[in-house]
């Protein structure tokens, strides 16, 4: 037993030492890093892809929630995720920068409620897009914690009869 604490001795010694030699490396930022409201706005309307239907699309900004309020979160299934879907509790039309325009799109149908106004197949629609929005919420949903979305896709058709499925994950999450 004492060759265990002979042993540890040296090592927590050493151990104590690289830590704070540690903290005298890490130096606190000197200058903020901050984007203009024109790189911001650039970077939000940044079409997602060259092809008919993801050069029509650009990422959304940031969504806040009001208080007592849910939002629908969905993001591009791919490395970047960008996100592209977002709709309220308290309003059924969904949001999506389409056409570089922040647009509104009124829902026209729902089944499959998963709570709060959301709901695993919702289809939208507005003079030049038609959205088909199935989701799969995981089983287990928490209020507190969110409800995952793990899988879902968004069918979307222009009014020139392009269309394309394109895979999305996201969560339910309130405020």
């Amino acid at each position: 037993m004492m060759k265990f604490y002979s042993a540890l001795t040296p090592f927590t010694f050493f151990s104590t030492l690289l830590l704070l030699a540690g903290c005298g490396v890490i130096k606190p930022p000197t200058e903020q890093i901050t984007q203009s409201p024109e790189a911001i706005e650039e970077s939000t309307n940044k079409r997602l892809g060259d092809d008919e239907i993801l050069s029509r699309i650009s990422a959304l900004p940031g969504q806040t929630l009001e208080d007592s309020t849910c939002g629908l979160f969905l993001w591009l299934r791919r490395d970047d995720a960008p996100l592209i879907f977002f709709q309220r509790s308290n309003d059924p039309s969904a949001t999506m920068i389409l056409d570089g325009v922040s647009q509104s799109l009124p829902r026209i149908s729902a089944t499959e409620l998963i709570g709060f106004n959301f709901f695993e197949n919702q289809t939208f629609e507005n003079n030049a897009f038609k959205l088909s929005v199935k989701t799969k919420a995981e089983a287990v949903r928490s209020i507190r914690q969110g409800i995952k979305i793990e899988t879902g896709s968004i069918s979307m058709t222009t009014n020139n009869g392009w269309s394309a499925a394109l895979p999305v994950a996201g969560v339910v999450g309130c405020k």
